[in-house]
């Protein structure tokens, strides 16, 4: 996997916006890590890793900001759709990324 550093402006709207978002959702919510960010032609659709536990996958329109919840899957099952019967390694993967300093809420 590769990591990128989240850019200051990014990590302000993330922190303003998507995080209160999903701690309306989430209880108890000590991590939040981002694994996933597609561009679209009027949204932008973001997966993230909640408490090394849970996949989120959200959507925010660019046209008024408005985000719908996609889905919630456990990191299991999020492993296994993505790398079939190679997750083992994927999985390990994002449960280490759950535990990285800058993830923690």
């Amino acid at each position: 996997m590769i990591y990128k550093k989240k850019s200051y402006e990014f990590g302000k709207w993330e922190r303003e916006i998507v995080f209160p978002y999903i701690l309306r959702i989430f209880d108890n919510v000590s991590s939040i890590c981002l694994i996933y960010h597609m561009i679209e032609q009027c949204e932008d659709i973001y997966t993230y890793m909640i408490n090394g536990e849970k996949i989120i996958k959200i959507e925010i329109s660019r046209v008024d900001g408005n985000i719908i919840l996609d889905s919630i899957t456990s990191v299991l099952e999020y492993a296994k759709e993505m790398k079939g019967k190679q997750y083992q390694r994927y999985l390990k993967e994002l449960l280490e990324l759950s535990n990285r300093e800058d993830c923690q809420v």
